[in-house]
């Protein structure tokens, strides 16, 4: 996948095509793309099948209606690339197969990493020249846009290369704050979907197309059970993900392999985009990373692998949560899954074995066991009168689902995250107070 910091260059798709002396499975002529055990095509057979099985995706699901403003989150990844092409195919087909949804493109750079102005031209352009290639509105934003309360978003012909400093050196020094590179590619996910999201509804869209595969979403079960995201799997790896309020995020290429859309790309002659491979590229420097190259690799061994991880991941859901229980968390805006069902949970014991390291026993016994009240700076802790202080990490992680709990650390400086969800946690905090207050006059 193309890398979100906008380092991409063009990279040609591995000849996939190859010739073969069996038969095409549906038309019985000579095939020439092999996928796996006797799934064999011709190149007419397997562009029918790619189409069916993209279109097929879309009719069953029912929710993609005429006249829809569709929004396509590209990333220039074979899947985004083969998307759009997919798209512009079937508004060229005859009027009664035709798609009729209006669709724009948003790329989403970052730059995480240093980049000199001359290297950051030459990534965006390669981004244009790729998405003006299929004839959509483009338009780009950069992930630094989500600390302003303002979305500025450039359409593709007034992209201007003049950055705001101060949301860049914001963005960079939240992900400086964080300890590992699990937890920054789980936040930099959680602020691009969010970011999305935002995007989308500046722009009138009602649906926001990804480009996920069903191998890069077999990874990502694997990696959200592994990163404490068990709960959220029927939002991130299900056909639609309906976690933002009247916008739903859906997955049409969820059924296509990796290999499967290199040789979609193949047949169509079109490039991706790729990240430049780091000489010293290290499979352990996070969770996300191992986990792709452990399911690629037994993927090369039992053709099975992506197929079987994929198709059992999708056939979980999540307990579901009646509106007056529905507390989404300020982060991921998933339901927030921690909070305890009765007076004995394994969050609730991870909650206690950290409060114990960090403050020591006494604590509790100060608190009389209420051991997660802040302390306001001028006694020993047990007033929880905090209103004058600033937010702290212990009053955010109220509104953080299990998974965003663990990206941030005890020493974290919250003031650094982006000022909506700050001012989301105070707001929260504030009527989780009043609610306290009076609970005794509710009835």
């Amino acid at each position: 996948m193309c890398s979100l910091d906008g380092d991409c260059v063009v990279e040609r798709v591995e000849k996939k095509i190859i010739d073969t002396n069996e038969n095409c499975r549906k038309c019985q002529s000579k095939s020439s793309i092999k996928l796996r055990g006797s799934d064999n095509y011709c190149n007419d057979c397997f562009e029918a099948y790619a189409t069916h099985k993209f279109r097929g995706t879309l009719g069953k699901s029912k929710l993609v209606r005429p006249n829809d403003k569709i929004l396509v989150g590209f990333s220039g990844s074979a899947g985004s690339v083969a998307l759009l092409n997919l798209i512009r195919a079937g508004m060229q087909e005859s009027v009664h197969k035709r798609l009729v949804f209006e669709t724009q493109v948003i790329f989403i750079g970052d730059f995480l990493e240093p980049r000199t102005e001359i290297e950051k031209k030459s990534s965006i352009d390669s981004v244009i020249t790729l998405i003006k290639s299929f004839g959509f509105p483009g338009y780009f934003t950069s992930l630094s846009e989500i600390f302003n309360a303002d979305v500025k978003i450039y359409k593709i012909d007034e992209v201007t290369y003049n950055h705001h400093q101060g949301p860049e050196d914001s963005l960079k020094n939240l992900f400086q704050a964080l300890t590992n590179k699990t937890a920054k590619q789980e936040l930099l996910k959680k602020l691009r979907l969010t970011l999305l999201a935002s995007v989308a509804r500046n722009l009138e869209c009602s649906k926001v197309f990804l480009a996920d595969s069903a191998t890069s979403l077999a990874v990502d079960i694997l990696s959200n059970v592994a990163v404490g995201r068990g709960a959220q799997l029927s939002l991130d790896v299900g056909f639609v993900d309906d976690r933002f309020e009247g916008l739903a995020i859906l997955r049409p290429m969820r059924d296509f392999t990796k290999q499967e859309l290199d040789y979609y790309l193949e047949l169509h002659r079109l490039e991706p985009l790729k990240k430049n491979k780091k000489i010293n590229d290290n499979p352990f420097e996070s969770i996300q990373k191992l986990t792709e190259d452990f399911v690629l690799d037994l993927e090369s061994q039992f053709t099975g692998t992506v197929s079987t991880v994929y198709r059992t991941g999708a056939k979980i859901s999540s307990e579901g949560f009646s509106p007056e229980e529905r507390q989404v968390c300020v982060v991921c805006n998933a339901p927030v899954d921690t909070k305890p069902q009765d007076g004995a949970t394994a969050i609730l014991a991870t909650e206690f074995s950290r409060f114990i390291s960090t403050r020591g026993v006494k604590a509790v016994d100060r608190n009389n066991g209420e051991c997660f009240k802040e302390p306001c700076g001028q006694c020993e802790g047990d007033c929880g009168n905090n209103k004058e202080q600033k937010l702290t990490v212990e009053q955010l992680r109220k509104f953080l689902c299990y998974g965003c709990r663990l990206i941030v650390n005890d020493k974290f400086d919250v003031e650094k995250l982006p000022g909506n969800i700050t001012r989301k946690v105070k707001q929260l905090a504030c009527f989780e107070e009043m609610r306290e207050q009076i609970k005794d006059f509710l009835f």
